[in-house]
């Protein structure tokens, strides 16, 4: 038995959103300089679009699965 989710067009890419903490330089101002990286705070979340043909999900489960 198959857990993938799937979209009926075919893709198994869905566009997300995650909250981050991006770590920057700045200068004795406060103005931005550089970036330093990029770390994840917490697992994607919804709502999902798929990349392919834009069908929008509000979560995972929604998803049908093949």
């Amino acid at each position: 038995m198959k857990h993938n989710r799937r979209c009926p067009c075919g893709s198994q890419e869905f566009f997300a959103k995650q909250k981050c903490y991006h770590t920057v330089i700045v200068d004795d101002h406060g103005n931005f300089k550089d970036d330093v990286c990029i770390d994840s705070a917490n697992d994607p979340y919804g709502s999902f679009q798929c990349v392919e043909c834009g069908k929008h999900y509000e979560m995972l489960v929604d998803i049908p699965r093949e």
